[in-house]
């Protein structure tokens, strides 16, 4: 056993104890040779051998001088709990695979303009290289950035994310519809009262609208979609989102697209909570909302006719003033007021007489 003290920087002056056993001449050797470089860094060393029979065979001790320059040691701070002993790894201390680090700081990369060609270029090589399984290992990183749980840590829009895929080679195009497409219907169909937060919806909203716009999800089945969801109030606060999201990034969709079905639920789609998706809509595709939609005016409340209404109509005067074609004219004979909504997203209030009063957009 040898004992000693030697003074650390860090943690001043530390004293130990060590025992060291050995069995055979060429451990006695090597036993040698660690006592004498522990005394070269020491002072107060000393040392005893004790035999196999018990008894110390043998003492010595060695004072270091004082003028002797000490040799610098670097030294760790030790922390309370340290043991020499390795601790068991809890599931929830283990580290996560290097891949899946690497993936995640991929899929983040995909969201910078700058850096996003190298990040696609990279998660096209990491597909190519782990196949299915590293797309689950992606899908599952990537889902986790764009639809975060936590709605603050969520992207402002998953729109540069998804175009990012979509310069992918086509196997993982298909494989990113066929990953993404339930799940974010599964979340839009869920039931839930018109007054649910709309920034929990808005991520799948979007994300919905924009492979729309790329036909990763066809347009005719988008139409149908959002239409059967308009028709059910328990659906309805998300399908006009997904409507209003659709219009948005899709401006062409009724010419790409048999829309009639969806016009008609759109027209039954009345409730005040949801104006300004209904506005936002009726402003792009020029959609009359439906029968009792309000529309605040000064000088009172106006209700727009359904286009369904038949009528006789003469021209008796031409007036000017929109920027573009006239989507609807609505007329309040009791109060002489005429609004008229263009595809420029103009609204104009007339007298009776034809005379501008206001424009309100």
């Amino acid at each position: 056993s040898a004992s000693g003290s030697l003074f650390l920087p860090e943690m001043g002056k530390v004293t130990f104890t060590a025992s060291i056993e050995f069995a055979n001449e060429a451990e006695v050797q090597l036993a040698t040779e660690l006592i004498k470089a522990i005394q070269k860094i020491t002072s107060n060393f000393s040392s005893t051998v004790v035999g196999a029979d018990g008894p110390a065979a043998s003492t010595r001790s060695a004072v270091k001088s004082p003028a002797e320059p000490q040799q610098s040691v670097q030294a760790q701070p030790l922390t309370p709990d340290a043991d020499q002993h390795e601790q068991p790894v809890t599931p929830q201390s283990q580290p996560k695979p290097v891949e899946e680090l690497s993936i995640l700081s991929v899929v983040k990369r995909l969201g910078q303009v700058e850096g996003r060609s190298e990040a696609v270029l990279d998660l096209q090589r990491y597909l190519d290289r782990r196949g299915d399984e590293g797309f689950q290992e992606f899908f599952d990183a990537y889902i986790g950035v764009i639809f975060h749980t936590d709605v603050a840590m969520r992207p402002p829009t998953p729109q540069p994310y998804l175009e990012a895929i979509l310069s992918l080679s086509d196997r993982w195009i298909d494989a990113l519809r066929k990953h993404i497409t339930p799940k974010m219907l599964k979340f839009l169909t869920a039931k839930r009262p018109l007054a649910h937060p709309r920034l929990e919806i808005a991520a799948y909203a979007d994300a919905f609208a924009i492979l729309v716009q790329h036909k990763v999800v066809a347009a005719a089945g988008a139409v149908k979609t959002i239409a059967m969801l308009l028709a059910n109030s328990e659906n309805r606060g998300a399908a006009a989102l997904m409507l209003r999201r659709t219009a948005l990034h899709c401006p062409d969709l009724p010419a790409i697209a048999d829309t009639h079905e969806l016009q008609a639920a759109f027209q039954k789609v009345t409730e005040e909570v949801l104006r300004e998706d209904v506005m936002a809509v009726s402003k792009v595709y020029g959609w009359v909302p439906g029968v009792g939609e309000s529309m605040r005016v000064p000088g009172g409340v106006l209700e727009v006719l359904h286009p369904s209404h038949s009528f006789q109509a003469r021209p008796v005067a031409s007036h000017g003033g929109h920027g573009g074609a006239v989507f609807s004219v609505t007329v309040d004979a009791a109060l002489g007021r005429v609004i008229s909504t263009a595809k420029d997203g103009s609204i104009l209030v007339r007298d009776a007489q034809g005379q501008e009063l206001q424009r309100l957009a």
